[in-house]
């Protein structure tokens, strides 16, 4: 077993040898070969030159005149051979695409030295024959004869390989990039003053034209591989330039035609449906080629050049809009995404507004459409536009870039026109991409959080941050104000989210911290009043989804705020004004319905302030209003309540039970760890005697104790207070996490 496993490994090895041998270019091929004969033709000249070693001797002996005659036949076969590749490499180059990249075949620096040595050598054999010498020029004759022979494999290599326009493609850039250097690019006469020279910039013009026009061809052909080589080598060739050039210079002609090129280039791949796949390529190639201008040129000139590319993309995606074979939109828009973020990281406020007009352009016009296709790539815009702001927040928090709080806000003004223009009047598979984009998977909060704002010590930075934020409230309030009874489920938890953050993983100061809260605070109470109000007028019950956003709501103010009782009384001061506020006692087929809601929110929000404050002593004005509107609860029939908190008429949770009646909502944003958490600590006050219940009934003055219900629990009781109290020591551990995770801040 051991010999034939190293006999399959020696096989396996050498198999891998060979493989790595033929994966080497034919051209590599042809290069050894060319060596191989220079070097035989150096060991023959010190063969004969150096005498000392007896050489001489040796070669006298060894002689035979007609070689000479023989290696003329030879060099006219050779001829022959070399005639007939040279002919068909031409028609090969010609007939598919150019003349000029058949002729650039032969500036090859190993076939004119094999060009060379056959004239030589039939210049050799000739005054061989005609002065009839003898030994040693007839064994030098030999071995140039073989050197003759190794030649023929070379050029048939050389043939092969210049047979496919991808390789011919790849030596000329090869030759392009060796040419692009300051001291061909610079006029010399000049030296203080960096000035193109003209002639050098029209040849190579020429050249990359010469690409371009390949490419197009490629593309008429649908070959692939010589069109991918082909912008391959746009770009690289534009890479080499950039970086050799001066990046004080504001305006190129040579950048200036590449963009022209590529003009023609989108417009050969829009003649025909089968021709679509390529502008992707295109797009990319495009994008590449913008992005190293704002990599290698300084501020200001950039806008101009890149522009111009970021232009023929926006126009692009334009013309391709509503093609289904290529996906070239949504590559047009990652480009200029990442070019205007490139502008960003170097400081350049004013270039980013000006690349990124292109794709606010772009979601104009997505925002518009109001179709399926127009709301896929406007969902992507809007993660692009997501991103951004989070890079603008890490640029302050570096001390790289700080834009004014106008600027902010004019940018979140705009994400939410647009957001709002699109998901009005529009279909529910729309209106889902839009607000996944937002509030979906990688939400806008789950991103800000990747931001890492922490640990500021600078108060300037600290101020511009705290505006920063400011402004992202606003836009989140806007959007959920806006047509406030057609939002999208997901969207409803923004409040709760974003109030985590600023409390737990936003580190600002207590003054910024305390700003930022409030306003979170306001425009929570704002929303559910307009929307409480809305259902009121348009005869609407609550959606269930808004009451679970609220109640992780409060929960969380509840947790954040617990050694803060002046911040809780303020809240719920409001709360209970808003409640107090709403019309009561409406006609319509949901009555009074949308008031009950509101008031179970109350009572469940004094049940969870019960757990560390005395509510009637704490939160007077929240117990008096619970009291003035207390309603007991009575129980129809046999059915047993599914959970306590339907049992003492609080709000609850589709999915509550008796073990755990409340669950807070799950979100990327504070993780399985807080959720669980909360939702232990939360859940404790729940029991078959509900203190704050019965505290309710026997604050109504003049009213009888509320009867005492009549349940038939049997040992459902008994279980389920096991069960809480197990479920309350099993979130012990996770409270202490919220704990520490609250002290460590």
């Amino acid at each position: 077993m051991r010999v034939r496993y190293w006999i399959r490994y020696l096989l396996y090895i050498a198999w891998r040898r060979i493989k790595a041998i033929f994966s080497v270019s034919l051209y590599r091929y042809g290069e050894l070969l060319c060596l191989a004969s220079a070097l035989t033709l150096v060991l023959l000249t010190i063969t004969v030159v150096w005498r000392p070693f007896g050489i001489g001797s040796i070669i006298q002996e060894v002689s035979n005149p007609a070689i000479f005659d023989q290696s003329l036949s030879l060099i006219l076969n050779f001829m022959s051979v070399i005639f007939l590749l040279v002919i068909f490499l031409i028609q090969n180059a010609n007939q598919e695409y150019s003349p000029r990249l058949s002729m650039l075949i032969f500036k090859d620096k190993y076939l004119i030295g094999i060009l060379v040595f056959i004239l030589g050598f039939s210049a050799f054999n000739l005054t061989g024959l005609y002065l009839d010498w003898a030994s040693p020029y007839d064994l030098i004759s030999y071995v140039l004869s073989i050197i003759a022979v190794l030649l023929i494999g070379a050029i048939i290599l050389f043939t092969g390989y210049f047979l496919n326009i991808s390789n011919i493609v790849d030596y000329v850039t090869d030759r392009m990039l060796r040419k692009i250097e300051p001291r061909n690019i610079y006029s010399t006469w000049r030296p203080l003053v960096p000035e193109h020279d003209e002639e050098f910039t029209e040849d190579l013009v020429k050249d990359v034209h010469l690409l371009f026009s390949t490419g197009s061809r490629a593309i008429e052909k649908d070959q692939r591989e010589v069109f991918e080589s082909t912008l391959n080598s746009i770009s690289e060739v534009s890479d080499q330039y950039l970086e050799q050039t001066s990046g004080e210079i504001t305006n190129d002609d040579f950048i200036n035609e590449i963009a022209n090129y590529f003009e023609f280039l989108i417009r050969t791949a829009l003649e025909e449906d089968s021709r679509q796949k390529y502008l992707d390529d295109i797009a990319e190639a495009m994008g590449d080629i913008a992005l190293s201008i704002v990599e290698h040129r300084d501020m200001g000139g950039q806008s101009q050049m890149a522009g111009r590319l970021l232009k023929s993309m926006k126009d692009l995606f334009f013309k391709s809009y509503g093609l289904d074979l290529t996906s070239v939109g949504h590559v047009c828009i990652d480009k200029i995404d990442e070019v205007s973020v490139a502008a960003l990281e170097d400081g350049d406020y004013s270039s980013y507004n000006y690349y990124n007009s292109h794709l606010d352009d772009i979601a104009d016009i997505c925002a518009e459409a109001k179709q399926y296709y127009s709301a896929l790539l406007l969902q992507r815009a809007l993660n692009k536009y997501q991103w951004q702001y989070v890079k603008l927040v890490q640029l302050l928090l570096d001390e790289k870039l700080a834009v004014e709080e106008w600027q902010i806000r004019d940018f979140f003004d705009d994400l939410a026109s647009r957001f709002n223009e699109a998901t009005s009047e529009t279909s529910l598979s729309q209106e889902q991409l839009l607000y996944a984009a937002l509030y979906g998977a990688n939400s806008f909060n789950w991103k800000l959080k990747r931001a890492d704002i922490q640990g500021i010590e600078n108060p300037r930075i600290e101020r511009i941050t705290k505006d920063y934020l400011e402004e992202y409230i606003d836009f989140h309030h806007r959007i959920l104000t806006t047509d406030i009874g057609n939002k999208h489920s997901s969207s409803y938890s923004v409040f709760p989210e974003m109030l985590y953050l600023v409390c737990y993983k936003i580190e600002l100061s207590d003054e910024f911290e305390s700003e930022l809260l409030k306003q979170i605070n306001d425009n929570w109470l704002d929303y559910i009043e307009q929307y409480y109000q809305h259902c009121i007028e348009e005869d609407e019950g609550v959606y269930s989804k808004v009451e679970e956003s609220m109640m992780d709501y409060y929960a969380l103010q509840i947790i954040f705020h617990r050694e803060d009782k002046e911040s809780l009384q303020e809240f719920t001061g409001d709360f209970v004004n808003l409640y107090s506020n709403l019309p009561k006692n409406q006609d319509g087929r949901w009555g009074d319905a949308v008031n009950r809601s509101l008031y179970k929110h109350l009572k469940l929000y004094g049940c969870w302030l019960s757990l560390s404050f005395d509510v009637q002593k704490d939160f007077p004005k929240l117990f008096d209003v619970l009291v003035s509107d207390f309603q007991d609860v009575v129980q129809r029939g046999k059915a047993l309540p599914a959970s306590p908190t339907q049992k003492f008429g609080y709000a609850s949770k589709h999915g509550g039970d008796w073990v755990r009646p409340w669950t807070m909502s799950g979100s990327q944003v504070w993780g399985s760890k807080v959720q669980y958490a909360i939702s232990a600590e939360m859940n404790q006050n729940f029991g078959q005697d509900n203190q704050l219940h019965h505290e309710l009934a026997e604050g109504i003055e003049g009213a009888d104790k509320p009867r005492e219900r009549q349940y038939r629990w049997f040992h459902f009781e008994l279980k389920t207070r096991h069960d809480i109290r197990s479920a309350v020591a099993q979130g012990a551990a996770l409270r202490e996490y919220l704990s520490h995770s609250e002290n460590t801040r």
